[in-house]
């Protein structure tokens, strides 16, 4: 469904919004378009969004509520330089992930101290240096 641009924030104020099928004013401003996603979280649209780009129609992607200042200046340039799908792909790169890195790294290297990976290494450089194979 068509919906203005004023409507969009309105309707979805807060949330990271996919629209296709936009109209623009002569100035290139966006003056609506058909939602077809919408989240708080940015990483979901953007993964999702391509199901729904063709190059026929005009698409946008843009944060319904105040952006901390510069982002939007950022998605501009990225749209500008690279288009709606290049700028997705990248955006994408830097996705939220999963889990709590901190932790599992402090799991993964408890109770080793910089003192065991610098004599690890001369050890493996010593086995190397006499030809003896590494278990």
């Amino acid at each position: 469904m068509y919906l203005s641009i004023n409507d969009i924030h309105k309707k979805y104020d807060g949330q990271w919004i996919f629209a296709i099928n936009c109209d623009e004013s002569e100035l290139g401003e966006t003056l609506g378009g058909e939602v077809v996603l919408h989240s708080e979280r940015r990483d979901k649209v953007i993964r999702e969004m391509e199901y729904y780009m063709d190059d026929t129609s005009r698409s946008i992607i843009f944060y319904a509520g105040k952006l901390p200042e510069g982002v939007s200046v950022v998605l501009s340039a990225l749209k500008n330089e690279l288009g709606t799908v290049g700028a997705a792909y990248f955006l994408r790169q830097f996705s939220a992930g999963q889990g709590d890195y901190t932790r599992e790294r402090e799991k993964l290297l408890e109770g080793i101290t910089f003192d065991n990976i610098v004599n690890n290494v001369r050890e493996l450089d010593r086995e190397a240096a006499d030809g003896t194979p590494t278990p």
